[in-house]
């Protein structure tokens, strides 16, 4: 077992301080031969696992492609293994990464669908029975899903409130939110630590205190417009209020939300709508290909479209832990003065939290520039990391044979063969040395400009001994992955 530390591959810090408030301190790689099965204990998460694998194994059934399926499987169970990388950063560039996770907007859609099926119960006059099978139904759902944060504090407000109309007691929403809150906490108190819990419970915070006082902000006579309108101010109230925590954990914010919201928000019902259709009806062995048409369709013209409107669009901020906190600060006061009481002291003081926190994140110093980089320590594969353009960059260099690229004024040079294929430049600032290269440090220094040179990790332990005892007789500049880690590449130290 080794401790969890933050990766050197990485610009960030923070990621193993967030594990460990969530209880997670050691990480050990096994392989199949190392398992050894005990004992089986019946406890609840087994069982809400393997009902979940047989729907998921139910949804992989269908004649669907490979990447709806995957994509039905993260937004109606949770489960993020189906989730690939490129799907994940493309939700997430076009600022709409809530859709991919269990959340309330997937709870709200599923209690209106709920409802909707028990309608005929109204005209029976049983419409309390309506909302005791809509309770148990969510609670069923959130059980299949693995009890996410989220998920929990949705069904847990909708139960509160369901639970006062029943008993037809008074209820408000402020009301359900702390009942979700302290349930949660109860039940799992790390959950604290959980970046879905903390921005879950603000953006509903907002929502409930925030958002109803500033309804006559946007008027439009056009019902259709109105409603547009209206989506696009809470999408950006809400956005505004948890800007700077989606900043400090994920270190950029997307200025596309707007647009993506818009675009997705109002067909995500009717295509959760049509999947559970098409899925309940394929597990009876009725195949309806024209509705798995339009799933398909609809997803792969969602994806080119996200890919449009989030290109280039993210704006690579990362926020001090400081302007978080006075950032939620100012949202509070703002929702004291709003709903307790109209004191100017409130309404100063949120103001000069917002300033502060503006400030905190100006003065902070940030711990990279654009254009930094950093030589990964990667044995398999010669890949770099570059912030540029407020993102972070992925570039890999081929293997076996002679690569490079160009970040800013630094030219990176790659070689991994000998012979007429090295195609060396005369002039490099960093060349990355791999185990197919054969020969002496000499030669290379001797034919070619070299500022630095980098031993890849793939190369033999004895041939990296003898090329660093050669480089120190040569009094060269240089940097061995495997003992010195990754190099990372500050842009104010190269100025």
């Amino acid at each position: 077992m080794r401790r969890i530390k933050d990766s050197q591959n990485s610009f960030f810090k923070g990621y193993a301080t967030q594990l460990e408030n969530r209880g997670v301190l050691y990480e050990s790689k096994i392989n199949v031969h190392n398992i050894t099965h005990v004992a089986t204990y019946n406890t609840l998460i087994p069982v809400s696992r393997s009902i979940r694998d047989i729907v998921e194994t139910g949804i992989e059934r269908t004649c669907l492609s490979k990447s709806v399926q995957n994509f039905l499987i993260s937004i109606l169970l949770g489960d993020k293994q189906y989730t690939d990388d490129s799907t994940r950063q493309l939700f997430s560039g076009a600022g709409i990464s809530h859709i991919l996770a269990l959340s309330g907007l997937h709870i709200g859609i599923l209690s209106a669908l709920f409802f909707a099926i028990l309608f005929p119960l109204n005209l029976l006059g049983q419409y309390k029975l309506r909302y005791v099978i809509t309770v148990v139904l969510l609670w069923g759902y959130t059980f299949i899903t693995g009890f996410t944060p989220s998920a929990v504090r949705a069904c847990a407000m909708c139960t509160f409130a369901f639970t006062a109309i029943i008993l037809e007691r008074k209820n408000t929403g402020i009301n359900s939110l702390c009942f979700a809150f302290i349930l949660i906490l109860l039940l799992s108190p790390k959950s604290l630590y959980d970046i879905g819990f903390q921005l879950s419970f603000i953006c509903a915070f907002v929502i409930i205190s925030i958002l109803p006082h500033l309804q006559n902000v946007v008027v439009f006579k056009n019902k259709y417009i109105h409603k547009i309108s209206s989506l696009v101010f809470i999408t950006f109230v809400v956005t505004a209020s948890t800007w700077v925590l989606t900043s400090y954990y994920f270190h950029n914010i997307p200025l596309s939300f707007l647009l993506a919201n818009i675009i997705v928000l109002p067909v995500l019902p009717i295509y959760i709508l049509f999947s559970l259709i098409y899925i309940a009806l394929f597990y009876f062995g009725i195949n309806i290909t024209s509705l798995g048409d339009i799933l398909e369709g609809t997803y792969l013209f969602a994806t080119y479209l996200l890919e449009f409107v989030s290109d280039g669009t993210s704006l690579g901020i990362s926020a001090p832990i400081e302007s978080v906190i006075l950032w939620l600060i100012a949202v509070l006061l703002i929702a004291i003065y709003l709903n307790i009481h109209k004191s100017r002291y409130a309404l100063l003081g949120a103001v000069t939290c917002i300033v502060f926190s503006f400030a905190a994140l100006i003065l902070y110093p940030r711990d990279y520039e654009n254009n930094d980089f950093i030589i990964c320590n990667n044995y398999n594969e010669i890949s770099i990391k570059a912030m540029q353009n407020g993102g972070i960059n992925d570039i890999f260099l081929k293997r076996y044979t002679t690569d490079s690229v160009k970040i800013d004024k630094s030219l990176i040079v790659s070689i991994d063969t000998n012979g007429n294929q090295m195609n060396l430049p005369d002039k490099c600032d960093y060349l990355i040395i791999c185990n197919g290269y054969n020969g002496s440090m000499k030669d290379l220094l001797d034919r070619h400009n070299i500022s630095k040179i980098v031993i890849h990790p793939s190369v033999r332990k004895n041939k990296e001994r003898r090329w660093i005892e050669e480089l120190n007789y040569l009094n060269a500049n240089y940097h061995s992955i495997r003992y010195q880690k990754s190099l990372r590449v500050n842009n104010r130290a190269r100025d």
